[in-house]
């Protein structure tokens, strides 16, 4: 096979082309051209781009940026999470002065809380039932008789020696004494 040079230029063709590619001059019945290129412009240099410097810039943080360095939207996170802890700790307070409100409004059920205990627990459930668990230094036969005197009492069971229930027909004392402490469990239904 031999070697095709261009008219222009004198440079070597590759077979198949239609232009020179150091000059960029057509050629003509060079192979078999398919159409696919076509002339390289040049253009003259009042109207070609010029390639601007441009001033070199750190593309990663330093290490004292790192560490400062807030993510996007960080500050909107911490917002939204001061708020929401906000919302979460009124909700509680509210639930916790409705749900005294709802014992103490009772006057049958401060009835049997048993003086001088300390209140471990107060719940009131929205079908009217509440829950009370106290705690005395009392001994369990000390607190027994109290709650037999200002309670009917329908039915008594004796669990073991330190544990007894009473039940009447809306209120249930669970009484259990350990480490010299006496725990009282009231539930009342409505």
């Amino acid at each position: 096979m031999s070697e095709v040079r261009c008219e222009t230029c004198g440079a070597e063709l590759l077979p198949g082309t239609g232009f020179c590619r150091q000059c960029g001059a057509a050629v003509s019945g060079h192979g078999e051209f398919d159409g696919s290129e076509q002339p390289t412009a040049i253009f003259p240099d009042k109207t070609a781009a010029t390639t601007q410097r441009l001033n070199p810039r750190s593309t990663s943080p330093t290490s004292s940026e790192r560490h400062t360095a807030k993510p996007p939207g960080f500050r909107r996170n911490v917002i939204l999470l001061v708020f929401s802890i906000v919302l979460l700790l009124g909700v509680v307070a509210a639930l916790g002065v409705l749900s005294d409100r709802n014992l103490s409004s009772d006057p049958a059920g401060e009835a049997l809380i048993y003086p001088g205990a300390m209140t471990k627990v107060k719940m009131s459930h929205d079908k009217g039932d509440r829950t009370v668990q106290l705690e005395t230094s009392d001994s369990l036969e000390r607190v027994e008789s109290w709650y037999q005197s200002k309670m009917t009492v329908d039915k008594t069971i004796r669990l073991t020696s330190n544990s007894v229930v009473m039940k009447n027909q809306k209120v249930s004392v669970t009484l259990a004494f350990e480490n010299n402490k006496t725990n009282i469990l009231i539930k009342e239904m409505p």
